[in-house]
This record gives structure tokens, C-alpha cells and sequence, in this order.
């Protein structure tokens, strides 16, 4: 449930840069996936060019993951 920063490795929909809230984390074949609501947090307009409100990242392909401090 909280709100995250990730950078990934690899692009995912040609995008590497991904803010939003952890909704889910599932262990799926290829390993664990992690499910980021992207309407919990205002999203640039690379972001909105996808026009989805969710991203699953393979948790393998996350460089690095920070979190934001919600005041």
C-alpha cells in the first residue's frame, strides 16, 4: 500500500521510470511480480501516453525502488 519510485532495468511499454502504489506482489513463473496502481500519484506525460492505470514489473528487472514519504 505504499507509494514507490522504480527504475527498471529494462523498459516496460518504453518506459523505465514508474511512480505509483503497491497494490500486489504475486510469485509467478518466471519469478515474483509486483502490481503498481498508477492512479494513486499524478503521472508525467510518458507515463499517461500509456494509457494504463496499472504495471506489473518483474521484480528481477527493478534497478532501483525507493519510497515516498506521503505527508
Amino acid at each position: 500500500g505504499s507509494l514507490v519510485k522504480i527504475q527498471t532495468f529494462e523498459p516496460i511499454r518504453n518506459n523505465r521510470h514508474w511512480q505509483g502504489r503497491l497494490v500486489a506482489g504475486a510469485q509467478a513463473e518466471g519469478g515474483t511480480i509486483i502490481t503498481l496502481d498508477l492512479n494513486a500519484v499524478k503521472q508525467n506525460s510518458k507515463t499517461k501516453k500509456t494509457g494504463a492505470s496499472t504495471v506489473e514489473i518483474a521484480l528481477g528487472n527493478i534497478e532501483k525502488a525507493q519510497l515516498v514519504p506521503e505527508i
